[in-house]
């Protein structure tokens, strides 16, 4: 089953979309939104006073920050060479929304096509690290991506390499040393991810999607 979103699935007009219109480097996701919506008119003081009464009438709305990543490590944030970050998404294994980081902008097109799948039940990035036996008898660790709890119940280890890095390093017969060395709580199978399959019309539809499904970070106060 693959984790990717099939292209097909998505609008023609996803090639208009540029992923780094929802990413600033070292930022959250979540704290930008598109320069249209700053061109909107602003509503006359009346209207807004009438909503606002009418909102404090209803409901005491009180803000409360996301729950935070479940990371087992930090992402440094300040590189030259990739794209990091971090944003806010709800997911059914999620009481309240929590921050996500990624390291690359492969992993953020995968989790924005992750986000959007009906069939997610939960994501963990950075999960507790796998030690492991090489061919050659060394011992060495890895860190998977993420991993992705299907609302089947199944749990796929995700690792995402770009593919010309998958051949130079013949990074699946070391996955393969991982994947055996993995315990079965971890996860049911793993699963490798390459820039071919992370098609960036489809995740760039995607993060227009999750962007317009933000969850809510207010709350009614008791």
């Amino acid at each position: 089953m693959s984790i990717g979103t099939d292209p097909s699935s998505f609008p023609r007009d996803a090639e208009k979309v540029n992923p780094s219109e929802w990413f600033r480097r070292g930022r959250s996701l979540h704290t930008y939104e598109k320069a249209e919506t700053l061109l909107l008119p602003r509503p006359s003081a009346t209207v807004w006073k009438f909503a606002r009464s009418e909102t404090m009438m209803n409901n005491t709305l009180i803000y409360r920050s996301p729950d935070p990543s479940r990371a087992s490590r930090d992402v440094i944030r300040r590189s030259r060479a990739s794209l990091r970050g971090s944003m806010i998404a709800k997911v059914p294994a999620f009481p309240y929304p929590r921050v996500i980081q990624f390291e690359s902008m492969l992993e953020y097109r995968f989790l924005c096509m992750t986000l959007v799948r009906p069939d997610i039940h939960d994501i963990l990035e950075q999960p507790p690290a796998i030690h492991y036996r090489r061919g050659d008898g060394s011992d060495a660790s890895h860190v998977f991506d993420f991993v992705v709890t299907l609302s089947s119940g199944e749990r796929i280890a995700i690792a995402i390499k770009p593919a010309d890095r998958v051949v130079q390093r013949d990074f699946v017969t070391e996955l393969g040393c991982v994947a055996a060395a993995m315990p079965k709580h971890f996860a049911h199978r793993v699963k490798l991810i390459t820039d071919e399959q992370l098609n960036r019309r489809a995740a760039a539809e995607a993060a227009r999607l999750v962007m317009r499904s933000r969850p809510q970070l207010t709350e009614v106060a008791a």
